[in-house]
Parts: C-alpha cells; sequence; structure tokens
C-alpha cells in the first residue's frame, strides 16, 4: 500500500539517563542505573493503494502496522534499569521493557546472584493483522459456528444460474460490512537456573501462550479433492483462533574435565478452545441434495500433548577423541473425536446400505487410539 503523501512522523524522543541523578546515588542498595527512552507521535497522510474501492483506508492500519502497533500520541520506547547489590546483598535486580501498554509490548525482569542463581521472567505481545480491507456477509452466532443472512441465501437458492453472478454482485457485496481478520499472541514465561556447584547445574523454564483472533480459510462443499468437476461452491471465513500452548523444560547437567552428563523433560500442552467450524452455504436455505448441502463442517486442531525425555553424555577418549551420544524418547496423544463423512443429511451410504453419512454411527471409531507409538533419536 503507497501513499500519495508523505507520511509525517512527529517523535519527540528524549533519552534520560538518570545514572548521574537519582538511579546512581550510592545508597545501602548499591548502584542503579537506568535509563528511559519517550517521545509523543503524530502520523497523518493520504492512502492511495486502492484506488478501485469505495472507500479509502486509514493510514494508521497500513501495511507498515502488520506486525506493529504504531499509533498516534505518547509512548515510550525503551526502558532499562539495573540494581547491584540489592538491599544490601549479593543479589542483583534488572528491567527492560520496549514498546510498554501498546500491543507490541515486551518486559524482562531478571533477579539472580553471580555464580548462583538466575531467575528470570517474561512476557511478550505482538499482533498480527491480516487485512483491513475484508468483508463478510458471514455471523459468528457461536465459537465455530457461522451463519448467512436467511434473506439473502433464499434469494440465492431461488435465482436462476444466469442471474446469480449479477445478484452477488449487487446484493450480496454492497451489503457486507467491513472486518478486520488479526491475531493477537501474548506469552509470558519463568526461567530458573541455579548453581549447585560449579560443576554441577540445574535448570527448569515454563511458558504459557494465548493466542486468539481470526484469519482467512478456504473452504468447500463437497467431496476432496475438488469441487469443481461437479460445480460445487466454496466459501472464505474468518477461522476463529483460540489457543493455548504451554512448555515445560526441566534439566540438570554435570560436567567434569573428560566427562559430562545431562539429563532432562520436555513437555508441550496445546490446547484449542474452538475445535470444530460449521458453516451455512450461501446458496442454498433449504434444499439439500447430495451435491448441494445446507451447511458445512471442518475439524480444527485437536488438543495435543507430547513428552520428551532427553538423555546425552560425552567423555573424552585421550588427548583427540571425544565421543558423544544422545537419546530422547518420546510420546504424543490427542483424543480428538472424530466428524461424520460429512454434513449432508441427503447422502446415505458410506460402506453400508442404509447408514447416514452425516451420523457418527458409522465410523469405523470414534477417535484415534489415545497414545501414538513412541520415537526416538540416538546421535553419536
Amino acid at each position: 500500500m503507497k501513499t500519495n503523501k508523505i507520511t509525517i512522523a512527529l517523535a519527540m524522543i528524549a533519552v534520560l539517563l538518570f545514572s548521574a541523578v537519582a538511579f546512581s546515588q550510592e545508597t545501602p542498595q548499591g548502584p542503579v542505573q537506568g535509563s528511559v527512552e519517550f517521545g509523543a507521535r503524530g502520523i497523518w497522510g493520504d492512502v492511495n493503494g486502492r484506488p478501485d474501492l469505495p472507500f479509502q483506508p486509514k493510514i494508521e492500519t497500513s501495511k507498515y502496522n502488520e506486525y506493529r502497533d504504531i499509533r498516534n500520541g505518547f509512548f515510550i520506547r525503551n526502558f532499562n534499569m539495573s540494581m547491584d547489590d540489592l538491599l544490601g546483598s549479593k543479589n542483583y535486580f534488572t528491567m527492560k521493557s520496549s514498546s510498554s501498554f501498546y500491543h507490541d509490548q515486551s518486559y524482562l525482569a531478571t533477579f539472580g546472584q553471580y555464580g548462583k542463581f538466575k531467575l528470570q521472567f517474561r512476557y511478550d505481545q505482538i499482533p498480527h493483522t491480516f487485512s483491513n480491507t475484508t468483508r463478510t456477509l458471514f455471523t459468528q452466532s457461536a465459537p465455530g459456528v457461522f451463519t448467512f443472512p436467511t434473506a439473502i441465501r433464499q434469494a440465492l437458492q431461488a435465482a436462476p444460474s444466469t442471474t446469480v453472478q449479477s445478484l452477488i454482485q449487487t446484493t450480496v457485496t454492497n451489503n457486507m460490512p467491513f472486518i478486520t481478520p488479526g491475531l493477537e499472541r501474548k506469552a509470558g514465561s519463568g526461567s530458573l537456573t541455579y548453581f549447585f556447584t560449579e560443576n554441577w547445574t540445574m535448570n527448569a523454564a515454563f511458558s504459557r501462550e494465548n493466542e486468539v483472533g481470526s484469519r482467512p480459510l478456504g473452504l468447500l462443499f463437497n467431496s476432496s479433492p475438488s469441487a469443481s468437476a461437479t460445480a460445487g461452491a466454496g466459501v472464505e471465513l474468518p477461522e476463529p483462533i483460540d489457543y493455548w500452548t504451554n512448555n515445560l523444560k526441566v534439566g540438570s547437567e554435570y560436567s567434569h574435565k573428560n566427562w559430562g552428563i545431562q539429563v532432562g523433560y520436555r513437555g508441550s500442552y496445546f490446547e484449542n478452545n474452538i475445535s470444530t467450524l460449521t458453516f451455512d452455504n450461501p446458496f442454498r436455505f433449504n434444499q439439500e441434495t447430495t451435491t448441494t448441502p445446507l451447511t458445512g463442517k471442518a475439524d480444527l486442531y485437536p488438543d495435543n500433548k507430547a513428552h520428551n525425555i532427553d538423555f546425552a553424555g560425552a567423555f573424552s577418549l585421550g588427548k583427540h577423541v571425544r565421543v558423544i551420544g544422545a537419546i530422547s524418547p518420546g510420546w504424543q496423544s490427542q483424543n480428538d473425536q472424530f466428524l461424520p463423512y460429512t454434513s449432508n443429511g441427503a447422502t446415505l451410504g458410506c460402506g453400508t446400505t442404509t447408514g447416514a453419512c452425516n451420523s457418527t454411527s458409522t465410523l469405523p471409531a470414534q477417535s484415534t487410539p489415545r497414545w501414538s507409538p513412541s520415537r526416538s533419536r540416538k546421535s553419536n
């Protein structure tokens, strides 16, 4: 997307080094040092990237804001603070942030003691805007359930094939409201590293990420591989996203002059709060046939878990030979329920003489086995 006027950003940026004033005063807590970079922003201009559209997008939502959050007004670009000998102890504390209070913000706090332990907390947030010119008539009536206006479905069903295209252009397209498909990811994590001795270390980390929003998804109202062979129809939906991803890592290692070992556990736990997608056929209201269903249905990513146990070791054989080996057995599991062969009630059979394809009773199984085959990796 281009601009026919130069985009102007006014930013009054001030870097305040408090090390010589407040943060660096010698106190019983030890020296404190830091800096903050802040300012004020103003952006204006004209967007001329899509002259064919009946509207003019805002410059604040153009391409350069796809993975960022740049707004007018006050902002804090960077913040840094460090404290040594905290409260008269041998511990230290640091705090860093960028784009504070915006949708692309990031924070990192560290507390520890050199050579003994390090405790760290982190929070990151990032947006992803796919488009600001998207239009759709689908409405999400419930999580994962999209409906199409009844009156338009009736009109499209009754219209002769020669007038469907013009009806879509005049009735459907002109009535589409705008939406902004996009995602926002928020992740928090904590980690601990502890040094029992100079040779023996333990570490643990946990992170939890939430991803919410919507993204474009194309779907067909017919059997695969393509609907073109039977003149089937398709739609594009804003796929609803509501994911939680949890990761856990625990491990320890011991090193010596001529040998060393490592052992650890890695676990990943994925949760999808919207497991299926159900959507109306815009071209059919109440006349369902074997090739024209009233609704479509799709399965989304299932909840799943993964576990890995890591073993590694190394030792020296003489002066020029070192042997390294690692093994990592793992297990993955998910138990999501299968969907029926189809959502089309007019389709019968599916390997039986009387069974309906839109029922799970005709499936050979209701879900996959809970545990998948184990796997391992070895290297020498």
